[in-house]
């Protein structure tokens, strides 16, 4: 028992090894490194009147996620704020426009490679999703469990439900000019 144990072990060791050091080698990329890297990046998606007016049971008018790993990232010792390739997570912001309010309602969280996507957790639990590459310009927002925004003791907080009309939303990549980070300076 204890040598299958220690087999097991061995096994295990082995696979994060090759995981961890190899496949980097060989050129392997982590999920959606091209979207997300050390550069600001925003993905977005405005659905016109039009659209709407024949998709009724869709509840968005605009969904984008922001990606800033200048502003939120890793800290190195002396408490500058640097771009880290080896940490599998990023932080996050998403915002949703509701159709029956023109209100940007936001809120952030952490991603975490998970296969071939990142799964994406809302900060104080406000439930969470997926986004998967779909090409060089777009990424999927797979909203599989449901999620909210303006949370963590916001006044207002809508919730996302992943019914088929609302589950999945194909985001395009905005230029990076547009990929603002907040200021949180205060005046």
């Amino acid at each position: 028992m204890l040598t299958m144990v220690f087999s097991r072990l061995q096994s295990a060791t082995l696979a994060s090894l090759i995981y961890g050091i190899v496949l980097p080698s060989l050129g392997v990329s982590s999920p959606l490194e091209l979207h997300f890297g050390s550069k600001n990046s925003c993905y977005e998606r405005i659905f016109n009147d039009e659209y709407l007016s024949q998709h009724l049971d869709q509840r968005v008018r605009r969904i984008r996620v922001d990606h800033f790993p200048q502003t939120f990232g890793t800290y190195d010792a002396n408490g500058n704020i640097y771009f880290d390739p080896a940490n599998p997570e990023l932080y996050f912001i998403v915002s949703v426009v509701f159709q029956d309010s023109n209100l940007v309602l936001s809120d952030g969280g952490f991603c975490r490679p998970e296969g071939q996507t990142y799964h994406c957790r809302i900060e104080c639990d406000g439930g969470g999703f997926f986004l998967k590459d779909r090409d060089a310009n777009s990424i999927l927002l797979i909203n599989d469990k449901g999620f909210r925004v303006s949370g963590c003791g916001g006044s207002l907080v809508r919730a996302l439900n992943p019914d088929p009309a609302n589950n999945i939303f194909r985001l395009h990549r905005l230029p990076e000019v547009a990929c603002v980070p907040p200021d949180f300076k205060s005046d």
